[in-house]
């Protein structure tokens, strides 16, 4: 946006432009008050002498409040809404005044979301609404910042439209996102590793990259958006034990992979103390931030500990390149780099000992040596085995070198029992012809055991190839269903249970988006396992076809050529199979204003929705006519048109969930299944699920699953 600064009673002013700026910085328009004595308060402070902020000199310290002022002037055509950015503190309380008209609000990282109308990120954003220009009236803004966690608050004025801040945030999660997903993937590697061999390397390596992700997911305000809104301090706690409990893990971690204690002895004195050293502070700060929560004290700490990791680890590192340690290049070369772009960092936030820092490179060394740890943890782990290998193999030879002696020691033994067996049977011919009788007879049975051991491995194989052909069309099977990505962009909030009985389904759920419009589909095919996964893909086919090609939209124009499509591609009045499936349809065009307008079309199959703001569940019916096999002429799918408001929760679903039945043969019934429904439909769609599995798992206990089960659920917004 374009400025003007000019004064009005000596105050400076802001004038707010129509123009394509998405983001002001306001750090010349801003005037800023020290309140050593942490009693000024409003509208007391508006006869208090302020500075420019440019101006102000010193440092801000953790034991004064801050104030800040600001006069906004709109020259805007129409009212807009911004987000005031004003920076990072505990505790922010903030007065809009504009004319007679005062708007307080609450901002900050100590205050719960709940208080907070802005709510992403950890720091101060509050929104502003700027009147059109016809009102000439301006907007004066009051701040007061006070920081609780012993470190000064970072004042830093800056006004976003609505939708470059969504936007930064959207790019945030992006990367985040990504960031954080590639540590859970080598997390989840790393643990798999440890339960299959039982290396602690392996579970060292995985807290690490816990820890690692808890850090970043907290200090970049993720953690609080989707878990911890309501606990604000458990949130700054987070991050500082975390940190914390990483350095404790990649100690323990260089300790294990490198094998100090038996090539590098001094060095592994060095980082078994230094991991004691964690541990206390660990201790420590636990019990210091529960009772003073001075997160400052404790983070120059984390600095020091921290200068440890940096300086020491890359001699560390090479100490161990020197030893030629097989197997350590990698890991070393993760080491050494991370070390580097930490440093660097370091070397960027060690004088800032405010509340805010830039930790990019962390996370690009962080990424970067996850990775190369992964890889050497392999390496290391090919080694291993090629020494067990190697261990084997030579206690095969040896082994096969004693048997060997001992066979010859059993032959001579064997002869001079024959010699004397020679004897004997001159004196017993019967006994030796029962001998052979008996010979003849286990002959038999070992032949008959050759046989039956033949026919099992051929049964196996035969076992082995058809796991792998179902494996494969479970790949398949999945390859065709929606993507959750996919799913969150068309539906926003919902969730899924989606539990096959066998390892492929016969229930699919089918979603497009064609010229505007969305369609969503929920499938029961006839059958579950492979020949109900058959029918999925023909189904998921033929309604592809139908709606993308032949550019059908109707529901019921769609479910009546997906009747003759299956009747004829089955060949059903030749073969008189009675394959098909039961279905609902759903068209709505996304983007129309609200209430939206759906059409609905069920074959054999019901929608159920709850309007917001009450538990009544009702439920609209489709056509009684399936889609295959053979139908009543006299029955015909017809459209449905339907309007619901805002936040309306639809469910759609196949029959398994109410069919479930437990050890006693008794079903959960569409009637407890809409019980459920009704009571939980105000809640988040994911606490929703969370009653929904608890009653199918609690029902069910240890009877098998009756048939393929899917519920689908979405609020619309």
């Amino acid at each position: 946006m374009i400025l003007v600064s000019f004064f009005c009673h000596a105050q400076r002013t802001y004038t707010v432009n129509n123009s394509s700026q998405a983001i002001q910085l306001l750090h010349n328009y801003l005037e800023i008050l020290e309140d050593t004595t942490n009693q000024l308060t409003y509208p007391e402070v508006q006869h208090k002498p302020f500075v420019l902020f440019n101006k102000f000199g010193a440092k801000t310290k953790a034991r004064y409040s801050y104030w800040g002022r600001i006069t906004l002037q709109s020259q805007l055509n129409q009212d807009q809404k911004f987000v005031f950015y004003l920076g990072s503190a505990n505790v922010g309380d903030v007065y809009i005044k504009t004319g007679s008209q005062l708007i307080k609000e609450k901002t900050g990282r100590l205050i719960p979301f709940s208080q907070k109308k802005i709510k992403q990120g950890r720091n101060a954003p509050v929104p502003v609404l700027l009147y059109k220009k016809a009102n000439k009236q301006p907007t004066t803004i009051y701040f007061r910042f006070k920081n609780l966690d012993d470190r000064p608050p970072l004042i830093d004025p800056k006004l976003y439209t609505v939708k470059a801040w969504y936007t930064k945030f959207k790019t945030r999660n992006l990367l985040l996102g990504g960031f954080n997903a590639l540590l859970w993937t080598l997390l989840l590697y790393q643990i798999s590793l440890f339960f299959l061999t039982k290396y602690r390397v392996y579970l060292y390596a995985s807290l690490y990259l816990f820890f690692t992700s808890i850090n970043n997911l907290s200090t970049s305000g993720i953690l609080p958006e989707f878990l911890l809104g309501e606990y604000p301090r458990i949130n700054e706690a987070t991050w500082l034990l975390a940190w914390t409990s990483l350095g404790i893990f990649h100690m323990a971690l260089c300790r294990s992979f490198a094998r100090t204690y038996l090539y590098l002895k001094t060095w592994d004195f060095i980082l078994k103390w230094f991991m004691r050293l964690l541990v206390a502070s660990l201790i420590v700060a636990s019990i210091g931030i529960a009772l003073t929560f001075r997160i400052g004290l404790f983070q120059q700490v984390n600095f020091v500990t921290g200068l440890f990791m940096i300086v020491f680890l890359p001699f560390f590192a090479v100490a161990v390149m020197l030893k030629k340690i097989k197997g350590t290049l990698l890991f070393n070369i993760g080491v050494i780099q991370t070390s580097v772009l930490i440093a660097i960092s370091y070397s960027r936030s060690i004088l800032n000992t405010t509340s805010i820092s830039d930790s990019r490179l962390d996370l690009i060394g962080v990424a970067i040596q996850g990775i190369l740890f992964t890889i050497a943890l392999a390496q290391r782990l090919k080694l291993v085995e090629e020494e067990k290998d190697a261990t084997q193999a030579s206690q095969a030879t040896l082994i096969a070198q004693q048997n060997e002696t001992l066979e010859t020691k059993v032959k001579e033994r064997t002869k001079e029992l024959e010699e004397k067996n020679e004897e004997i049977q001159i004196y017993h011919y019967g006994i030796v012809m029962q001998n052979e009788w008996l010979q003849s007879q286990q002959e038999e049975i070992k032949r008959q055991q050759e046989s039956l051991n033949q026919k099992n491995k051929y049964l196996l194989e035969q076992n082995r190839l058809i796991s792998q052909s179902i494996e494969v069309a479970q790949t398949i099977q999945s390859a065709i269903l929606p993507d959750t990505q996919f799913l969150e962009q068309v539906l926003g909030e919902y969730f899924m249970i989606y539990r096959p009985k066998d390892v492929v389904s016969g229930d699919f759920y089918w979603l497009q988006q064609a010229d505007s419009k969305v369609f969503l589909a929920i499938v029961d095919c006839t059958g579950h396992g492979v020949p109900g996964a058959f029918m999925s893909m023909i189904g998921n086919t033929l309604l592809s076809q139908i709606i993308q090609v032949q550019e059908v939209h109707s529901p019921a124009e769609i479910l009546n050529r997906l009747h003759k499509e299956i009747t004829t591609t089955l060949q059903q009045e030749e073969t008189h199979n009675i394959y098909g499936m039961e279905m609902v349809l759903l068209v709505w065009e996304p983007d129309t204003t609200l209430p939206k307008e759906f059409v609905f079309c069920g074959a054999k199959s019901h929608l159920m929705y709850v309007l917001p703001d009450t538990t009544e569940l009702r439920v609209i019916k489709g056509d009684r006519r399936g889609i295959g096999g053979y139908q009543p002429q006299n029955v015909f799918f017809s459209d449905q048109p339907l309007e619901f408001p805002n936040q309306t929760m639809i469910y759609l679903g196949s029959d398994g969930f109410k069919d479930q039945n437990d050890p006693q043969r008794k079903k959960i019934g569409q009637e407890k299944l809409e019980e459920v429904l009704s009571k939980t439909a105000h809640l988040p769609v994911k606490d929703q699920k969370q009653h929904l599995e608890h009653l199918l798992n609690t029902h069910q206990q240890s009877a098998l699953q009756r048939d393929d089960i899917m519920l689908l659920g979405f609020r619309i917004s």
